[in-house]
Order: C-alpha cells, then sequence, then structure tokens
C-alpha cells in the first residue's frame, strides 16, 4: 500500500503579474519585504504538473465556477519536464477560502507513454481511489520556474516565471507560454492578519489567477466567464 501523507489547512492566494508590476513587487520585496522578514527560503526549481481531468472538465468548471469545495488531482515533479523524476500524485482540495494538499510518491514513468491513473498508485485508502477515478484523463501539463521566499512566522511567497502548456499528447512541444508570473502568498489561518497586511502593503494591482485554468482554457479553446 502507497504510504500518503496531508498537510494543514492553509490560504493559497494566487496573482497574475505582467512585467511592470512584477518588476514593482521585486522592488518592494527588496525594499519593504525586509521589514517582514522574507528571506530565500530554497533554491530557485523547475517544476512541471500533469493534471488529470473527468470526462466532462469537472475541475475546470468546478474552478471557473468558484465552487467553495472542489478538488483537483495531478502528478508534479521537478527538473526536466521530459524526465519524470521522483514525482508525487497530489489531491489539491478547497474547502471554503483555505484548501489542504494529500501527497503520495508514485513510480516514476515515460511522460511520452502515461499509464492509466489507476495503475501509478496502489492504495486502499477510499478517498484516494474515489479521485483516481473522478479524474482519469491526462488534460495538461505545465512547467514554471520557481523562487521561494518565507519569513519567520511561516508566511510563504513563491513567484512563477516562464509559464509554459502542452497537452499531454504533444510531447515536448509547448503550445502556449504566458507572459507573466504568478505571485502566490501561502499561510495558515494563524498568520491571517500579518498575510492581510502584507497584501494591503504590495505596490502592484493584483489579479486572481489559476494556472491549471490558463492553460486548460489555451489547451481546449474553453471560455473563462
Amino acid at each position: 500500500m502507497t504510504i500518503c501523507k496531508q498537510n494543514n489547512m492553509r490560504y493559497e492566494r494566487k496573482f497574475r503579474l505582467d512585467a511592470e508590476s512584477l518588476h514593482s513587487f521585486y522592488f518592494w520585496l527588496k525594499k519593504s519585504g525586509t521589514r517582514y522578514g522574507f528571506k530565500r527560503a530554497y533554491e530557485d526549481r523547475s517544476i512541471n504538473n500533469l493534471y488529470f481531468e473527468s470526462k466532462n472538465f469537472t475541475a475546470f468548471d468546478d474552478n471557473v465556477e468558484g465552487y467553495s469545495d472542489r478538488s483537483k488531482l495531478r502528478i508534479r515533479w521537478y527538473g526536466k519536464s521530459s524526465n519524470v523524476n521522483k514525482p508525487k500524485l497530489e489531491i489539491k482540495t478547497k474547502k471554503n477560502a483555505q484548501g489542504y494538499k494529500t501527497y503520495c510518491a508514485i513510480k516514476p514513468f515515460d511522460i511520452n507513454n502515461i499509464p492509466k491513473i489507476e495503475k501509478l498508485l496502489s492504495n486502499e485508502d477510499k478517498d484516494i481511489r474515489y479521485h483516481l477515478y473522478q479524474y482519469p484523463v491526462p488534460a495538461v501539463i505545465n512547467s514554471y520556474d520557481r523562487q521561494y521566499y518565507s519569513n519567520s512566522q511561516g508566511v510563504r511567497i513563491t513567484i512563477d516565471t516562464n509559464i509554459r502548456y502542452r497537452k499531454p499528447n504533444k510531447f515536448n512541444n509547448f503550445l502556449f507560454r504566458g507572459s507573466y508570473a504568478i505571485l502566490e502568498i501561502k499561510y495558515e489561518s494563524n498568520d491571517y492578519n500579518i498575510a492581510s497586511h502584507i497584501l494591503s502593503n504590495i505596490p502592484s494591482a493584483l489579479e486572481k489567477n489559476s494556472k491549471y485554468v490558463v492553460g486548460f482554457s489555451s489547451m481546449y479553446h474553453k471560455m473563462i466567464v
């Protein structure tokens, strides 16, 4: 049986930044971010995600509609997008404004020959099995470069750039590249006040964003309303 883990409930606020806003944010982080104690938390690295969908695109529709209770299934690995090394299967569950992640280590596989999702994981947990059968269709692969910052109060900031998307059957040919960056602020409920203060002092106009929704709508010409 595969051993899976789960992190704590937390807020994850994602925002899109154009080139000018990203430059302003870096300036803020250098001048004002130190006031909040932000420092580099990890080395920069490339992240890859393979998202799975239902046959009726349920995860996409739930996200676009903004349902308070929703989930999505993905496989994440680091480094080259063509080399699935030390992958983890992740179920992201959102309940109202907070969410948590269940993640399980799985065996590497050939990204150009993706096995059926139920064959990637041996697990008897009913919730895990439900998601495997709920979202059986490989839908979108995205890749991006991430920078990590955190402070002693547990607030984390990540910045994603060089964001690109492709369908799983298009091999290494990325069909769409986003000319923007994604700023994400993550924090638990006991850090809500300090995180809100940080957000209110960021100089850029913050526009909400979901990389999965952007990628999926671009690949399948789905409308975002």
